[in-house]
């Protein structure tokens, strides 16, 4: 099933990306953005960067970047249609990222 790209661009507007990477990794502050070792390769020095504002990350270790739903691809072994087991599509990606969404969508009822 393909997923719409306003569907896409909607779910990222809403995920909290920092919350989500979180889970993963320790991303303390640093200035506007988060930095935290790689969780896709071993390394001694954080080079893992998240950018809040954006809602993107990058490891500038080993050149890994994206969104909240490429990490989670990442991470959670999916991917677009290489075999059905471990295809994502809508449904999967919702249920990965709703806890996030209800994260943001707190912090803004909040302001």
């Amino acid at each position: 099933m393909k997923i719409p790209k306003e569907t896409v661009k909607e779910t990222l507007d809403r995920v909290n990306i920092v919350e989500l990477i979180s889970e993963y990794v320790a991303i303390p502050k640093n200035g506007r953005n988060y930095i935290g070792l790689c969780p896709f390769h071993n390394e001694k020095k954080p080079s893992f960067t998240v950018f809040a504002e954006s809602g993107r990350f990058q490891c500038f270790g080993c050149g890994e970047k994206g969104d909240a739903i490429t990490f989670l691809m990442k991470k959670e072994n999916l991917s677009y249609g290489c075999d059905e087991e471990n295809e994502i599509d809508l449904y999967d990606c919702q249920n990965i990222i709703k806890p996030y969404l209800d994260i943001q969508s707190k912090e803004e009822e909040s302001r």
